[in-house]
């Protein structure tokens, strides 16, 4: 497969007064070896590629001496298009024909040398290649029934990795060429079928809305796994942005996992907004069936999450009673407690006092000790729920 790639690109080193060319790579290869950031290896020596001009075929790289080296995720899709012959097996069809190969690469990690820690990461913008080739492929029908998907999944994956090492095993003529694997539903599956299951899968992978936002231009786009978003990714993204948007489902699963992260992205120092979407749409069918500028359009009118998250909770309390009015200083406290910017802590704490109807220099002033006890999260909000107690027991005599 490789051979068949029509184009190289070309690799040259600027460290010399003279550049020079080291070498070519094929396209597939370019992807994840050539790709801007890369450390890429020639000859025991290592190379930081400071551009890839994809529309040129060349990349230019210097050399440095790192103590990591970079590996980028591909992600390869194989579509059969035609049957050449097939034969059964056990437990269902080995298959001869010509099928479709996509390969899309979206990031890359640095990896320490020895210990393989991960250091750090990066976005790969490039487009995706199809290539038309030959392939073998196996089908198992019946073996299938008695498993269940999660173990049957498992189980062909594992099947296709003890396949692709074994073919790496058999020599050079082998090695000539390329291969891969890929678990994908059984030919005997009607296409109505797989349509469906595929959109299930859609409307789940946040993928589909990372590649729709590319589509549409934003190139600055990371995906969370389902709604879970961690410590430790938002201080990897620190490394790159303390600037975010947040575009999650307009459900209350997404609005109450838009809460979280933000509440959690504040603390790690970023100024983050939160792009509301009409209900029943997610950033993909919205993209898709609005277009590239209307989903821009939100962007830009997006709130910043404190201000939202305010009035959101505010619109959810009756500050005409008292424990409602308490839960909702409680709650609030505890977010502007941990605001780690001083400034952008009082002003929070001013509009709190106004959504309240307290005095600002009470709610700075409690916000201030809550913010100064070193403790963990819980005796915080157990804090700032006593001070709310005090704060809506005192205006109320």
């Amino acid at each position: 497969m490789r051979a068949a790639a029509p184009e190289n690109v070309v690799i040259i080193d600027t460290t010399p007064d003279r550049p020079r060319v080291l070498g070519e790579v094929d396209l597939f290869s370019a992807q994840v070896l050539v790709h801007e950031r890369a450390i890429y290896m020639h000859e025991s020596v290592q190379y930081y590629v400071d551009r890839l001009e994809w529309g040129e075929r060349k990349a230019y790289v210097h050399k440095i001496d790192a103590d990591h080296y970079t590996y980028a995720n591909r992600a390869v899709t194989l579509k059969p298009l035609d049957i050449f012959g097939h034969a059964p097996t056990q437990g269902g069809r080995r298959i001869h024909g010509e099928v479709m190969v996509a390969s899309l690469v979206t990031l890359f990690k640095k990896l320490k040398f020895g210990t393989d820690e991960n250091v750090g990461w990066g976005p790969i913008d490039l487009p995706e290649l199809e290539l038309q080739t030959t392939a073998y492929w196996l089908t198992a029908e019946r073996l299938a029934s008695p498993w269940r998907r999660d173990d049957l999944d498992v189980a062909l994956l594992g099947a296709g990795r003890a396949i692709q090492l074994r073919v790496s095993d058999l020599g050079s003529d082998a090695g000539d060429g390329a291969y891969n694997y890929q678990v994908s539903f059984a030919p005997h599956v009607s296409a109505d079928t797989k349509k469906k299951l595929a959109a299930a899968r859609a409307a789940n992978d946040d993928a589909a809305a990372r590649n729709a936002m590319r589509d549409a231009g934003i190139s600055a786009v990371v995906a969370s796994c389902g709604t879970a978003l961690t410590t430790q990714q938002a201080q990897l993204l620190r490394r790159f942005t303390l600037k975010g948007v947040l575009s999650f489902d307009p459900d209350a699963a997404g609005q109450g996992a838009a809460a979280k992260s933000s509440e959690m992205l504040v603390a790690e120092g970023f100024q983050v907004n939160v792009a509301m979407l009409p209900a029943g749409d997610d950033p993909d069918n919205y993209i898709r069936r609005q277009g590239a500028a209307a989903y821009q359009e939100q962007l830009r009118n997006s709130r910043q999450y404190l201000e939202y998250l305010l009035d959101r909770t505010a619109a959810e309390h009756d500050f005409n009673k008292d424990d409602s009015r308490r839960e909702f200083l409680g709650r609030m406290l505890t977010v502007a407690a941990r605001i780690p910017d001083a400034a952008q802590r009082d002003q929070f704490a001013d509009r709190l006092a106004h959504k309240a109807r307290i005095t600002e220099e009470v709610v700075r002033a409690k916000t201030h000790m809550i913010a100064d006890v070193v403790c963990d999260q819980d005796t915080q909000s157990t804090l700032a729920r006593w001070y709310g107690t005090a704060l809506t027991t005192c205006m109320s005599v």
